[in-house]
Order: C-alpha cells, then structure tokens, then sequence
C-alpha cells in the first residue's frame, strides 16, 4: 500500500496546468499539476488580517495583564483582552497550517504577493498508472486527480488450491 498513491488537493480549483501522461516517471515533490481559484487569495487575505490583529490584540492583552496586575483595571476587560488575544491566535495559526498544506509559505505572503494559484506535489516517487484530471476540469477537494505507483518494491500474490499442487 505504501507504493501506490492516489492524488486529491487539500482544496478545491480549476486546473490550470497539468501535462501528465499515464506511464511517465515521477519523482517525489515534483509539481504534477496546478490549480487555480479565488479562494486561495481569501485565504491568505484572511492570513494577512489576522496576523496584522494579531499584533494590536497581543499589545492590547499585554496592557491590560499589567494593568489588572496592579489593580488599575478590572479583571473583566483584561478576560476580554485575554480571550480576544488567544481567538486571534488560533485563527492565526490555523491559517497558518492552510497555507502549508496549500504549498504557499507564509513568510512570503504579503499585500503585494497574493497568489491565486497552487502547486500540487507527487507524494511518493514513481510512474503515473492514471490521470483522470483535465486542463479546466474543477477539482473537489474528494476528487482524485491521478494515481502514481512506485514499481521498486512491486510483489505477487498467489492463491494456489491444494489440489493444484504436485
């Protein structure tokens, strides 16, 4: 099972490229094809929003906690200021790991180098057994777009009856 891969993207998208043939070598991390939508730029929109949030309510949180330290605050605003910080914080993260599994890097994504495309990689090493996406097909995140199988490690499995054998 370890050397056969079915190939689905993490999200939704046209395909924009894609110039696979079946029984052509692959190599692992090697681009199999590209996919493109307008949720991929939300998505590093969003990103970019919290993470900007996120340094206003990280200051804001850090305030309040020397304030209510010093009994100038209520505890109530530095619980609010608190539960603001770390929502923030999640959303941030979780965006985070978006972009990972979009293959973008998040240290490159800024307001001016949004991407509305992604580049999707071969898991393992091997040769294209299927290729059921097209240019211009629209990809579900269910969808399998090819199958690759790494023949280096390839087996038969017999079932033999008893009276076959002599």
């Amino acid at each position: 099972p370890e050397n056969k891969s079915t190939v689905c993207a993490y999200f939704g998208g046209y395909v924009k490229h894609i110039s696979l043939l079946q029984g052509q070598k692959v190599e692992k991390g090697q681009t199999l094809f590209i996919l493109e939508s307008p949720e991929y730029i939300q998505i590093q929109q969003d990103f970019l929003e919290s993470k900007s949030q996120l340094k206003y309510l990280k200051l804001d949180y850090e305030r309040q906690q020397d304030l209510a330290s010093g009994n100038i605050s209520s505890q109530k605003i530095f619980y609010k200021a608190e539960s603001e910080y770390k929502v923030m914080s999640a959303k941030y993260e979780s965006l985070k790991k978006k972009l990972q599994l979009m293959n973008i890097n998040s240290n490159t994504v800024s307001e001016n180098n949004l991407t509305s495309t992604i580049s999707v990689a071969a898991p393992i090493s091997g040769y294209i057994t299927s290729v059921i996406a097209s240019k211009g097909m629209f990809l579900n995140p269910s969808d399998i777009a090819l199958t690759i199988t790494n023949v280096d490690h390839m087996h038969v499995e017999l079932n033999i009856f008893e009276q076959d054998l002599k």
